[in-house]
């Protein structure tokens, strides 16, 4: 099964996925910091750093290397820091 992370930060659900037989071999995220965290913790994995608001499903497609309709998960975890008590 093949997967592609959005909102990926470091890598926490992603590493789910791969628990769970996903093979994760793309991940979107556009903070540079989170971005170099998830590269040190997959590094197998083409991180590409672009908002995802401007990301398309046929790149998405494309850097996954399935066809349309062939992609098993497209998984995002948006942040939650806006719902988020932490530092409140």
């Amino acid at each position: 099964m093949r997967a592609v992370s959005t909102f990926s930060g470091c890598g926490g659900s992603s590493l789910g996925l791969r628990n769970a037989g996903f093979e994760v071999p793309v991940a979107y995220e556009f903070m540079p910091k989170a971005a170099a965290s998830y590269r040190l913790n997959a590094p197998s994995a083409i991180v590409i750093e672009k908002d995802i608001r401007e990301v398309s499903g046929e790149e998405v497609n494309e850097a996954a290397e399935v066809e349309p309709g062939c992609l098993d998960l497209l998984e995002g975890s948006p942040p939650c820091a806006a719902f988020s008590m932490t530092g409140k």
